[in-house]
């Protein structure tokens, strides 16, 4: 991992709602911040790998993706060269049924 990329993961692992950051280069994890797994790496390379092929927007590729679990977790995906960056953030709990009929 070159000091770079450890900036960066550094810095995308501040924050009260970042449960954990992944840095990933050539399909390996390069940097694991948190509590992150790493299981998920595959899975997101298969989205990243979509996105860039074109096959979304025709002429353009994405920049950063965002995939919500409502009232567990979200991660944000972006690319930078050939580095790929995956956060994982707390999203607020479900709303309690009994406050909701307040």
């Amino acid at each position: 991992m070159n000091s770079k990329s450890g900036e960066i993961g550094q810095a995308l692992s501040q924050g009260k709602d970042v449960l954990g950051v992944l840095v990933v280069e050539d399909d390996v994890v390069v940097q694991k911040i948190g509590d992150i797994s790493e299981s998920v790496v595959n899975h997101f390379l298969k989205m990243v790998n979509v996105g860039m092929s074109n096959q979304l927007v025709s002429g353009e590729q994405f920049q950063t993706m965002n995939i919500i679990y409502p009232y567990k977790c979200s991660y944000a995906i972006g690319v930078a060269g050939k580095r790929i960056y995956i956060t994982k953030r707390s999203i607020s709990p479900a709303p309690d049924e009994d406050e909701s009929k307040a």
